[in-house]
């Protein structure tokens, strides 16, 4: 099994562990839904050569269609958003365009359909140099996560807006420059749903960060 198999496997341990640091009252109900949550988790593999999906789990062999001399792009959605969801369909379909990577989505739709309080407190549970991973709103901070599991040596971490009720810009499980050895951040709901906290190597702020921003509906800013 080669070695960016190997960590798509471990991004299912990734996605459910316990906050050390979660608001007491909500401990036990948080750890409880990140165990039920676990197994509800998808990770779905698309290759430019392949017309349809496929899921993947731990003990699956490589899939039809993985090209382990490719990159591997990562995209993982937001607070109640989904695979399909407007922000994350339109990055996986122009990589899948660019017929040059493997691309993988993780859908953790059941998990990012709690309370926001609740949801907030899962970012830390859901290769290396070919690896980049690309996160909106708390995918963006999941991704930070999954660039701390391997202590900041996956290539690229693409935070896309990251949310910003409930973190802080010391909080522990959030995105920032020292999890991947690039990481690049998208700043574009400043003030509302989004922070304005500059966390990566480089920090982007499309018409100063601020929103309504061209072609993104209220629907969407809703979704973090």
């Amino acid at each position: 099994m080669c070695r960016a198999w190997k960590y798509v496997v471990f991004l299912w341990s990734l996605i459910v562990l316990a906050r050390a640091d979660a608001p007491r009252y909500h401990k036990e109900t948080i750890r409880k839904l990140q165990e039920e949550q676990l197994h509800k988790v998808g990770i779905y593999f698309y290759s430019p050569y392949l017309k349809n999906e496929t899921r993947i789990h731990p003990e699956d062999p490589l899939p039809i269609g993985f090209n382990n001399s490719l990159p591997l792009k990562v995209v993982i959605h937001g607070w109640m958003g989904n695979k399909n969801h407007i922000t994350i369909d339109p990055v996986k379909n122009a990589y899948l365009a660019l017929s040059c990577c493997n691309v993988i989505t993780v859908n953790w739709e059941d998990g990012a359909r709690q309370n926001y309080d609740v949801s907030r407190y899962m970012v830390d549970i859901v290769g290396r140099r070919n690896i980049h991973v690309l996160g909106h709103s708390l995918g963006a901070h999941i991704a930070g996560n999954i660039g701390k599991y391997f202590n900041g040596t996956i290539s690229r971490i693409t935070a896309l807006d990251p949310a910003g009720p409930l973190f802080r810009m010391n909080s522990t499980d959030a995105c920032n420059r020292t999890d991947a050895a690039f990481v690049d951040v998208i700043h574009t709901d400043v003030g509302v749903l989004g922070e304005k906290n500059r966390r990566g190597h480089v920090d982007f702020y499309p018409n100063r960060g601020f929103p309504p921003q061209p072609g993104c509906y209220l629907l969407d800013i809703l979704t973090f």
